[in-house]
């Protein structure tokens, strides 16, 4: 019985807090989001109604990228951001 009440108690804490866990209109910055996980993260944010920035080193793939999504009613920020070393 105790684990059914702790079972409660952990779902009402979900439910109390879900909008703060939600990405429903909130900026998610997806980097290096070019290629790769990254990408695929950032072509599935929108479907949750997030808006997505991403950033990546190369421009050219930004630029692909940028494309992919001006076809589209996604919001979307790209940048290019190399930090570098040395």
């Amino acid at each position: 019985m105790d684990g059914l009440l702790i079972g409660a108690r952990i779902a009402k804490s979900v439910r109390r807090n879900a909008r703060f866990l939600s990405p429903s209109d909130k900026v998610i910055l997806v980097t290096a989001g070019a290629g790769g996980l990254g990408l695929v993260i950032a072509r599935e944010l929108p479907i949750l109604r997030a808006c997505v920035a991403i950033c990546a080193r190369n421009n050219h793939e930004l630029s692909r990228v940028r494309d992919e999504f001006a076809d589209s009613a996604k919001h979307m920020h790209t940048e290019t951001c190399d930090r570098g070393v040395g």
